[in-house]
């Protein structure tokens, strides 16, 4: 069985609990943003190794981003957004990030499946692009009767509490 077809499949195993609300969403969030912290920490020295500023003359310090040539300064900028992009897709087809599987939710679409990669790439787009406008794709959550976000509109995907509990996370 490929890993792409497995990634499709409903989870037999997990029936889909109550929809998570805004502020354990938010936890979620956090939770992952610390997590994804330390992978650029180590993306960045990845890229330091690269580019050569561990090797050579360590008497000589490194350019400012402004004395570098542009074409560095974006391939950088695009290495951090491919490793930010593949944190989230890949642990959302695998049915929850390190941040949900602490606060006990899972991801799935309409079917109760794991998102497959295209679910999961558009969701990661719609998501970056829904807090260009003060967050408000977060937001909408707030406003939503079922706790759903602009991205999860988008890639008609969901998160879930653990089966049994009457709202996944409190008040908010």
């Amino acid at each position: 069985m490929t890993s792409r077809k497995w990634a499709a499949e409903p989870d037999s195993t997990a029936t889909p609990g109550p929809p998570v609300r805004p502020l354990r969403r938010l936890a979620i969030i956090f939770y992952d943003v610390l997590l994804l912290l330390a992978v650029l920490f180590l993306a960045g020295t990845l890229a330091l190794f690269a580019d050569g500023g561990f090797i050579g003359d360590v008497s000589r310090p490194l350019p400012l981003p402004s004395e570098r040539e542009a074409w560095t300064v974006l391939a950088e900028r695009l290495w951090y957004l491919c490793v930010i992009y593949l944190y989230y897709v890949w642990f959302w087809t695998r049915g929850q990030t390190l941040g949900m599987r602490a606060w006990g939710t899972r991801i799935t679409d309409l079917r109760g499946a794991r998102p497959d990669w295209k679910r999961a790439s558009l969701r990661f787009v719609v998501g970056c692009l829904s807090l260009l406008p003060l967050a408000l794709g977060y937001l909408w959550s707030c406003f939503d009767g079922e706790y759903r976000t602009w991205y999860d509109l988008a890639s008609g995907t969901r998160l879930s509490g653990p089966p049994g509990h009457r709202s996944a996370g409190g008040r908010g």
